[in-house]
């Protein structure tokens, strides 16, 4: 490569030579500088296209830009088409492998135009041709002309693809920021709605706590008021030994239902430690009635109030033992609050439709409206006052409530002022085979 290339620097050096004799032998000072100006400009244009070629070989680009714009800038000048037409493909080429789109359309659109050019000038000389030249002159001229508009094409299609791919990407961040700052709120919510349900369980175990203490309260008041009052009558001689005895194995027998109901409940107030369960078995309903209506009688004797059961035989249902034996427990001592002499109370278990038992409180006592039944579900510190200005908080009926959901079932009430009140829910019907086969089945009261 370097003995080509010292080889074409000698015939520069000759055909220079070559031009200054000419200089000398034609005589005239400015005819012989114009003869000299034109000879070296003519092949200082080879040279420097010859350059720009031997360094493109070499892959130095800044040397094949430096004599391909020598180049270009004396074949303008000289409107040398050919070479004008090499040294714009060489920059346009040049410059768009360095990105810059721009000025490699424009030498393209040069070179382009510059063939154009180079092919009216042959178009004149080749009038004298025949045909079969003039169609090949039109058919590369048509072809250059593709050449450029595809050019063309590709490089709006390039622009095109660029301003759109900035386009997409700033639409991606932006979609990338909404949604972390949509599952950071999310994120949020969670941890808000955990520490709601965590306030509203801690609500609930207070509440559950007082509804226990209530439970524990009303069941010890009236078995120990009637037993201090028979140790009353006893101690002052108001009683014959006949009386007392008949007294006693009644105290006796309250006192048996009451210390079988405290080792019933205290057992299940172990088992509701972590929050409120209910604990499914098969039981017999009529056991429950006849246990309930034992603790309530001597306080519907003392108030003069006809108390009475009415149980279907052999029913059973599948709940909670406990949380049902409460619930009646609190709807009978309601039903006593409200009710004054003369009048009556029934307790009544019967089988419905669909394989339901029905349990209802019924009484005839001083009833109730609309008001007052708010005030009744409601926790109340005034509450509302019975007939013997019994004081009614809500607490009960509350713990009612909240009893029979966690048994899948809801409290129904009816009443009018005067005509007495209805109190009534429905149970799952059981067999009582599965009362020796079946275990308890545990569900957490979320």
């Amino acid at each position: 490569m370097k003995t080509i290339f010292y080889f074409r620097s000698l015939l520069f050096l000759t055909a220079l030579l070559f031009a200054l004799s000419q200089v000398s032998v034609a005589g005239g000072h400015s005819a012989n500088r114009s003869v000299f100006q034109d000879l070296l400009g003519a092949d200082s244009l080879v040279r420097m296209n010859e350059l720009a070629q031997d360094f493109g070989a070499k892959g130095q680009a800044d040397s094949v830009e430096k004599y391909s714009k020598l180049t270009y800038d004396i074949a303008k000048r000289d409107n040398d088409y050919k070479h004008l037409s090499e040294a714009a493909d060489r920059l346009a080429v040049m410059y768009e492998s360095k990105g810059d789109l721009r000025k490699a359309l424009e030498f393209y659109k040069s070179a382009r135009n510059s063939e154009s050019a180079l092919y009216k000038e042959s178009s004149v000389l080749s009038l004298l041709e025949t045909e079969k030249l003039k169609t090949e002159y039109t058919t590369k001229q048509a072809e250059a002309l593709d050449h450029q508009q595809s050019e063309s094409r590709k490089s709006t299609l390039m622009i095109i693809g660029i301003f759109s791919l900035a386009v997409i990407s700033k639409t991606f961040l932006l979609y990338i920021i909404i949604r972390r700052k949509k599952t950071h709120n999310k994120e949020l919510r969670i941890v808000l709605d955990q520490v709601e349900r965590q306030n509203l369980q801690l609500d609930e175990g207070y509440r559950f706590k007082q509804h226990l203490i209530s439970v524990v309260a009303h069941d010890l008041r009236t078995p120990v008021a009637s037993i201090i009052s028979l140790l009353k009558m006893f101690e002052d001689g108001y009683l014959s030994e006949t009386d007392t005895k008949d007294m006693l194995q009644k105290a006796r027998k309250e006192m048996y239902t009451l210390k079988k109901f405290l080792d019933e409940m205290l057992t299940w107030i172990v088992g509701q430690r972590d929050g409120l369960r209910s604990a499914l078995e098969t039981f017999d309903m009529a056991t429950v009635v006849n246990e309930t209506v034992d603790i309530y009688r001597r306080r519907a004797q003392k108030k003069q109030i006809v108390l009475k059961s009415d149980v279907s035989p052999d029913v059973f249902v599948r709940a909670d033992k406990q949380m049902i034996k409460i619930t009646i427990n609190n709807l009978l001592n309601n039903a006593l609050k409200f009710c004054s002499a003369d009048d009556k109370i029934c307790i009544s278990v019967k089988q419905i439709e669909g394989k339901k038992v029905r349990v209802m409180i019924s009484d005839t006592g001083m009833g109730f409206d609309t008001k007052i039944e708010r005030k009744l579900t409601e926790l109340s510190q005034k509450g509302v006052l019975g007939t013997w200005g019994e004081k009614a908080t809500g607490i009960g009926l509350s713990l009612c409530i909240l009893y029979l959901n966690a048994n899948n079932t809801h409290l129904n009430l009816k009443s009018e002022p005067g005509a007495g009140a209805q109190f009534w829910f429905d149970l799952d019907g059981g067999d009582e085979e599965e009362t020796k086969t079946s275990g308890s089945k545990r569900m957490v009261l979320n």
